[in-house]
């Protein structure tokens, strides 16, 4: 079992002490106390009567390459189809069993992955030769907003814009229909960009560099609003991605000695919330839709946390072979957020139904 230490906040500590000593002495008054009030009482299983727990359990699990890794997934909005980025390829497979429906060529290995809103569009942030704006359909020619290598992108919660960024560490905001660049977002320092994510109101972009910084700026301005500052001397912001509700950011990372961390940052404060630490390097972060889960990813498998509590409820260990790797490279949660859809370096995908 791996071990996660939980950082966070004295007052959780604090409401518990406060909580159990009221149990207490409302315990030692019983019935001292008049009460006109009916008295509710929680009922008991009985003999009949069994507590469910749900269990994560695999749904499949898909091989689509042999020599390359898979490095990026995403979802399509109506929950039906899956995609999968390797090498110079997107595979576009069936949510519900892991068919595979088709097949886009693309000209590099593709770095990140993301739908638009309405399902028309597919953006592929590749290795090298910048992004492109691909018709799932095939029936149109990749729309390339720039080169460049290393690339990641966000859509913008309404499907009208895209916001990309690279080795150039700028962020840059494109008009999805036209391909024409409409802003230029600049951070304070120049570093490498790792990740994008728009705030699912759109009011708030973020940009997550090769120092473990995260830039928060005004989706609209442009403006920076907060610089979320690594406090390790050495790290990598991986992977980032708000809470459904827009108040947090979880982010995926590298702290100095090299072990994994998840950070998760207030949104309003630009503050450090909570902080999840393990043994090895984290490369992805997704948050279900109703919240209540956060999924991150390492180099033996992917851990899911309950976001009330902040406890690990689930490990999903991947099945490797001796001296390989299976490192999970990406997560993306379902729409009705009921299964998990993650990628690993050995050229595999699995799905996982993670919620009932």
């Amino acid at each position: 079992m791996r071990r996660y230490l939980l950082r966070d906040t004295p007052k959780i500590a604090l409401f518990m002490t406060f909580s159990l000593t009221i149990m207490l002495i409302l315990a030692a008054c019983g019935n001292d106390v008049d009460n006109d009030e009916p008295e509710t009482v929680a009922a008991e299983p009985t003999a009949t009567e069994e507590v469910a727990e749900f269990t994560p359990e695999m749904m499949y699990r898909v091989l689509l390459s042999e020599e390359n890794t898979v490095d990026s997934v995403a979802y399509h909005p109506d929950g039906e189809t899956i995609a999968a980025g390797t090498f110079m390829k997107i595979h576009l497979l069936q949510a519900s069993d892991g068919d595979e429906t088709g097949v886009l060529d693309t000209d590099h290995s593709v770095a990140d992955l993301e739908y638009s809103l309405n399902g028309d569009q597919l953006a592929a942030g590749l290795d090298v030769y910048g992004v492109h704006l691909i018709d799932p359909e095939g029936s149109a020619e990749p729309l390339v907003l720039h080169g460049g290598n290393n690339n990641y992108l966000a859509f913008h919660p309404d499907g009208d814009q895209i916001a990309t960024a690279n080795r150039g560490a700028d962020l840059w905001i494109w008009d999805v229909a036209s391909g024409d660049q409409l802003d230029e977002f600049v951070p304070s320092e120049s570093e490498w960009a790792l990740a994008i994510a728009y705030s699912p109101d759109g009011d708030h972009v973020a940009l997550g560099n090769w120092n473990g910084d995260i830039y928060l700026f005004d989706g609209e301005t442009g403006d920076l609003i907060h610089t979320m500052e690594n406090p390790e001397s050495f790290g990598y912001a991986y992977d980032l991605a708000f809470s459904p509700d827009g108040d947090y950011i979880a982010v995926a990372g590298t702290r100095s000695d090299r072990a994994e961390v998840i950070r998760i940052w207030t949104v309003d404060d630009g503050a450090e919330h909570t902080t999840i630490d393990a043994d090895s390097q984290t490369r992805a972060v997704a948050w279900s839709a109703d919240g209540e889960q956060l999924a991150f990813g390492h180099s033996d498998g992917v851990v899911l946390v309950d976001t009330e509590s902040m406890n690990v409820i689930f490990e999903i260990s991947f099945d490797i072979a001796e001296g390989e790797q299976g490192w999970n490279t990406d997560l993306a949660y379902s729409p009705d957020g009921t299964q998990l859809l993650l990628s690993r370096w050995d050229g595999y995908i699995e799905m996982w139904r993670v919620q009932e």
